[in-house]
C-alpha cells in the first residue's frame, strides 16, 4: 500500500545543505519557505529545480561562481522539463486518490482557484496514453499506482473541453498539455518539433498513436455527437447538452469522464454552480448511467512552492474573512466556492446580491418629508405593477408600498393607486376629443404623500390602444397621473442599476441594525408580491449560433412574473435621490391643505 500525501518526506537542497521533511515540517520552517516557496522567483535571484520530492534551489550568486553547480542545475533541469510527468507529485490527498480510483467511469477533482487541478485532468489522462516505466518516481516515491499501456487509442481517442477556445490557446496547451507530456512522446509538437496546432481547422495532435482533439463549448452540438472518445477531460464546467451527446457516444469505447473544476457560478452561466447539473452529479442525485466519485481538494494542504502561505492568507481575507465581517453575503457565497471548493450557491437570482436579513425591515410610518416616487409597469391581462420608494436626507431608499392586480382598466388601476397614496383623484375638465366626444380629465390632488415623479414603462406610455385615440401615457395623466415615460434601456442595463442599490457598502451603516456593511435600498417585510418576484427572478439560458453553427450560451432575466421588477428597475434608473419639498412644492406637507401640483425642478414636469 502506498503512503498518503502527508507521510511522504521531502528532501530539500539549498546553499544550507540538505534536509529531509514531511510538508506539515517545511510549514513551519519560515527560512526553508523564503528560499523555496512562491514568495521567491528566478528573478529574486534563485535558481530551483523541482525533481518530484527532491527540491534544490540555490542562489544565482553561488551558481554563477561555481560553474560545475551551475551546470549541474541546468542538467537537472532540463532532465525534468524532458519528462515532467515521471517527476509529478499529487498536491494534496485528495489527488493521489482520485489518481489512483480506476473504479469510477465519471471521476471529478473539486478544488479552488489556482491549485493546479488542470494538470491533474491531465496527467490521469496521460496515464492512460502513454507508455510509463514503474521505476519512475511518481510511482516509486510520490504514491501514485503504475498503470500498464495497453497501446494508442486510435480508433477513439482523447478530447479535452474547454469552455472557450482562448484558454486552449492560453493555458491547456501552453502550461499543462505540452508541459507536462514527455516531451518524446510530443514528436514535431514538441520543444523541438516544427509543427504548431491548426486552431482554426483541426485543433489536434497525437500523443503515442492516440489522437488527442481539442474541443469547446461554443463549438456546434454536432461535434460531440459525432465523436466516439475513449476519454473526455472536461475541464471547468462544460454544458449538459454537450456532456449529453459525448456520453452517448464514449459508451461505444467503453470509456470515461474527468472533470477537473472550481464550482463557482460563471458569468453567463446559470446552469454553473449550485443546482446545475454537474453539482447534482457531485451530490448523487443524477449518474447519467455511470459511477460518478468527486474528490475535493483542500487550500490549506496545497503546498507552498504551488500556493504559497501568504497568498492563501490573502485569499481567505479577501473572499472569506472580509465578506464575513461585512456580511456581504454574495461575495461570501462566491469565496467559499474559490476557497474551499464548495458549490456556489447563488440559486441564478437575477438579483444574487439579495439577502433578506440585509435588505428586509420591518414597516414604519414614512416622513412626509422625505422625496417619494412611483414606478408603473402597465398590463392589461398581465397585472399592471406600482412600487413607492421614498429617499430620506441620508440617501437610504425605502421601497414601502406595493399594487399589484391584474384584469383593470387604466381608470381603475389610477383610482387605486392615488387612494393608496392617501390622495384624491378630481376631475377638473371634460374637453372633446377629435370625434366631438367629451372625455374626462383628473387630477391627483396630492394631501397626503407629495412625489417627485412617478415613470411609466415607456413601452406602454406610447402605444396608443384599439378604442382609444390616446396613447397609454396620455390615458394615465387623464385619469389623474401625471406620469412620465420610464427609462427605456434593455433590462440588461437596469438590472445592473438595481445591483448597485442592493450591493453591501462596508462604510455604510445598515438603517434599522446600526451595523456597518449595508445596501442603499430596503424593503419593508409587508411587501408579499415584491419580495415573492425578488427571490424566483431569475436568470434563463439563451444559445446563440453563428453562421458556422458555432454556438454561445448567455444568460437573461425569466421574462415571467417580473412586473414587479420592472416597476424596481423603472424607479432606480431615476437616480432616486433626496430633495427638500420646499424645491419642488409650496404647499405645506404637514397641512398640505391646497392643491398641489409636483414638478420637476429640473425637466419642468
Amino acid at each position: 500500500m502506498t503512503k498518503p500525501i502527508q507521510e511522504l518526506k521531502y528532501t530539500f537542497i539549498t546553499e544550507d545543505g540538505s534536509q529531509s521533511l514531511l510538508l506539515s515540517d517545511y510549514h513551519t520552517k519560515e527560512s526553508l519557505m523564503e528560499k523555496i516557496g512562491l514568495i521567491t522567483t528566478p528573478s529574486d535571484g534563485r535558481s530551483t529545480v523541482f525533481a518530484g520530492t527532491t527540491i534544490i534551489s540555490y542562489p544565482t550568486e553561488m551558481l554563477e561562481k561555481d560553474q560545475n553547480k551551475q551546470k549541474l542545475m541546468h542538467e537537472l533541469d532540463d532532465m525534468v522539463r524532458k519528462n515532467s510527468l515521471k517527476y509529478f507529485v499529487p498536491q494534496t490527498e485528495a489527488v493521489r486518490l482520485f489518481l489512483n480510483d480506476r473504479d469510477h467511469n465519471l471521476k471529478g477533482m473539486i478544488a479552488p482557484n489556482g491549485t493546479g487541478k488542470s494538470v491533474c485532468g491531465w496527467i490521469d489522462t496521460l496515464l492512460d496514453i502513454v507508455p510509463c516505466d514503474p521505476g519512475w518516481p511518481i510511482f516509486t516515491t510520490s504514491g501514485v499506482e503504475f498503470r500498464k499501456y495497453k497501446g494508442p487509442k486510435t480508433l477513439g481517442g482523447v478530447g479535452i473541453v474547454s469552455y472557450e477556445w482562448n484558454n486552449h490557446i492560453t493555458t491547456i496547451w501552453p502550461q499543462i498539455v505540452k508541459r507536462w507530456t514527455p516531451q518524446d512522446f510530443l514528436g514535431e509538437y514538441g520543444d523541438n518539433g516544427n509543427s504548431s496546432i491548426n486552431w482554426k481547422n483541426c485543433p489536434k495532435i497525437e500523443i503515442c498513436g492516440t489522437p488527442v482533439w481539442f474541443l469547446a463549448c461554443s463549438q456546434a452540438q454536432t461535434v460531440f455527437e459525432s465523436s466516439a472518445m475513449d476519454i473526455y477531460w472536461w475541464d471547468e464546467q462544460g454544458e449538459e447538452d454537450k456532456f449529453n451527446g459525448a456520453n452517448m457516444r464514449i459508451r461505444r469505447r467503453n470509456g470515461r469522464h474527468v472533470f477537473t473544476l472550481t464550482p463557482h457560478r460563471l458569468p453567463g452561466r446559470p446552469d454553473t454552480g449550485a443546482g446545475s447539473w454537474i453539482h447534482k452529479m457531485f451530490n448523487g442525485e443524477s449518474t447519467a448511467g455511470l459511477k460518478p466519485k468527486f474528490y475535493t481538494m483542500d487550500l490549506k494542504d496545497i503546498p507552498d512552492w504551488i500556493y504559497s502561505e501568504q497568498a492563501k492568507k490573502d485569499a481567505t481575507e479577501e473572499w472569506i474573512n472580509e465578506p464575513t465581517r461585512i456580511g456581504n453575503i454574495k461575495k461570501l457565497r462566491e469565496g467559499r466556492s474559490r476557497i474551499f471548493g464548495e458549490f456556489h450557491e447563488s440559486s441564478g437570482l437575477v438579483f444574487d446580491e439579495w439577502d433578506r436579513g440585509k435588505h428586509i425591515i420591518q414597516p414604519f410610518d414614512v416622513p412626509s418629508d422625505w422625496t417619494k416616487y412611483r414606478g408603473i409597469d402597465h398590463g392589461r391581462v398581465e397585472p399592471t405593477a406600482c412600487l413607492w420608494a421614498a429617499v430620506n436626507p441620508t440617501g437610504d431608499v425605502f421601497v414601502y408600498r406595493e399594487y399589484y392586480e391584474k384584469d383593470r382598466v387604466v381608470s381603475e388601476n389610477t383610482t387605486a393607486i392615488i387612494k393608496a397614496s392617501g390622495n384624491i383623484r378630481a376631475l377638473v375638465d371634460r374637453p372633446y376629443d377629435q370625434k366631438g366626444e367629451f372625455y374626462e380629465v383628473y387630477e391627483e390632488l396630492q394631501k397626503s404623500e407629495v412625489f417627485l415623479r412617478t415613470v411609466l414603462d415607456s413601452r406602454s406610455f406610447g402605444k396608443k390602444t384599439d378604442e382609444s385615440q390616446f396613447t397609454i401615457g396620455q390615458i394615465y395623466r387623464n385619469n389623474g397621473i401625471n406620469a412620465k415615460p420610464a427609462n427605456g434601456n434593455p433590462p440588461a442595463i437596469m438590472v445592473n442599476t438595481v445591483k448597485e442599490y442592493l450591493r453591501l457598502d462596508p462604510s455604510r451603516k445598515h438603517y434599522e441594525t446600526g451595523e456597518f456593511g449595508a445596501p442603499r435600498i430596503y424593503f419593508f417585510s409587508n411587501l408579499r408580491w415584491t419580495l415573492w418576484e425578488l427571490e424566483q427572478y431569475i436568470n434563463e439560458v439563451t444559445i446563440r449560433r453563428d453562421r458556422q453553427g458555432n454556438q454561445s450560451t448567455s444568460e437573461k432575466p425569466r421574462s415571467k412574473d417580473d412586473h414587479l421588477m420592472s416597476a424596481l428597475m423603472f424607479l432606480c434608473m431615476e437616480k432616486l435621490s433626496y430633495m427638500p419639498s420646499e424645491l419642488y412644492s409650496d404647499v405645506d406637507l404637514v397641512t398640505n391643505n391646497e392643491i398641489t401640483r409636483v414638478t420637476d425642478p429640473f425637466t419642468g414636469y
